[in-house]
């Protein structure tokens, strides 16, 4: 029977369609039920929450359909007080299936995140007569809004992270430049335009920008700032875990947002961050020399160590294909690569444990599932494992939720 763990993949005796994600946690009870035409389905012995599904015809409209309705579902379930879940990781991870022209198809997604950490340099100050210099001690002065910053980094979830980060954002701006009896937007101007020099802001949006204050206050107030902290129907408004653009959007606006904070508290409170950073693109840049000769490996065990070779039993003994690497993906720039494989004459016992990325001599990256996939009543299997890279050293960019 096809089934991520414990949870069925089948309606009524057959597989159509569906999504399966991560979730924060497990729920405490089995539960299935449906809602508007589909299946879902969450246990606690399984870290997936499946919504089954018809309709969908490929990967893109499986992500189109499903992501939104496996949300629905699970709002419903917690309104209804069956579970109150939360999904991570959803276009990361995951597990879809679909009928495609008369063949049924399941993909395996998964990340491989690049860590790059740049250390703080030691610099040497030295007098005419070559002597050392003591270096000045700046004492950092504690602010309230610090707290704020803090919990937008530990936080979990993207749009959690804005609204902290911009409270962090508007107590230090409000303590520098106190709101009197005014509109909010033209407060936020008046003192954006007043700290913009002190600040460096067009250095942020681009020294070619003809308006530097309004792009902040677009990006960081209008487009960003007010669909999170408003929900009024018949208005923009984001929710959590829905539309990629409203994702992309927060992103870009948290990570302009965050340094603009870091140069606040550096300027009005001397606490200069000390770390580096490298240039993320042109490591991209490496993606088509590292894996332009790559294949997949599907195996059926799941026991893996980072020292695995290729000569390791899960390994040679695991079903090879081919594996593409593409700079797009659904319309959008994501590096990944892709593959996909005939089931019933090669996986024995169709049974997924884990997906291997080999070149002729190691094995480059492995994603072992968090719960065995049995794949049966299937024809093709597809892997996707997508590439996003991060500096470690710098202020925390990636939400899983």
């Amino acid at each position: 029977m096809a089934a991520i763990g414990q949870l069925s993949l089948e309606t009524n005796g057959t597989v159509a369609g569906g999504l399966g994600q991560l979730l924060v946690k497990p729920p405490k009870a089995e539960r299935e039920f449906n809602y508007a035409g589909a299946t879902f389905r969450v246990s606690p012995k399984s870290p997936f929450v499946v919504c089954c599904f018809s309709g969908a015809g490929s990967h893109s409209e499986v992500l189109a359909k499903g992501t939104e309705l496996l949300q629905e579902g699970l709002d419903i379930l917690s309104m209804t007080g069956g579970a109150d879940l939360a999904t991570r990781d959803a276009n990361e991870e995951y597990i879809a299936w679909w009928k495609e022209a008369g063949t049924k198809v399941i993909a395996v997604a998964s990340t491989a995140t690049f860590s790059f950490s740049v250390g703080p340099i030691e610099l040497e100050v030295r007098d005419a007569s070559g002597t050392p210099v003591p270096p000045k001690i700046v004492i950092p002065q504690h602010h309230l809004a610090f707290r704020f910053y803090r919990l937008a980094q530990v936080s979990d979830d993207l749009f959690d992270a804005y609204r902290n980060m911009y409270l962090a954002f508007e107590l230090l701006l409000s303590a520098r430049y106190p709101k009197a009896k005014e509109r909010e937007i033209n407060w936020l101007r008046k003192s954006l335009t007043t700290a913009a020099n002190e600040l460096g802001l067009s250095n942020l949006v681009g020294v070619t920008n003809p308006a530097p204050i309004e792009y902040l206050i677009d990006a960081l107030y209008t487009n960003t700032r007010l669909p999170l902290f408003h929900a009024k129907d018949g208005r923009a408004y984001f929710a959590s875990n829905t539309a990629n653009q409203d994702r992309r959007t927060v992103a870009s606006s948290l990570e302009l947002l965050t340094r603009i904070v870091i140069r606040m508290a550096e300027a009005w409170h001397h606490t200069r961050r000390i770390g580096g950073a490298v240039n993320l693109e042109l490591m991209e840049r490496s993606y088509s020399n590292t894996f332009d000769k790559v294949e997949f490996v599907a195996a059926t065990g799941s026991s893996f160590s980072p020292e695995d070779e290729l000569s390791n039993p899960n390994i040679r003994d695991g079903t090879r294909f081919a594996a593409k690497l593409n700079d797009e993906f659904n319309g959008e720039h994501r590096p990944h690569i892709q593959g996909r494989l005939n089931i019933p004459s090669t996986i024995g016992g169709a049974v997924l444990g884990a997906l291997y990325i080999v070149d002729k001599e190691v094995t480059l990256i492995t994603h072992v599932l968090d719960v065995a996939l049995d794949i049966q009543g299937f024809d093709v299997l597809e892997a996707c494992c997508f590439f996003r890279q991060t500096n470690s050293s710098e202020p925390r960019l990636l939400f899983p939720r």
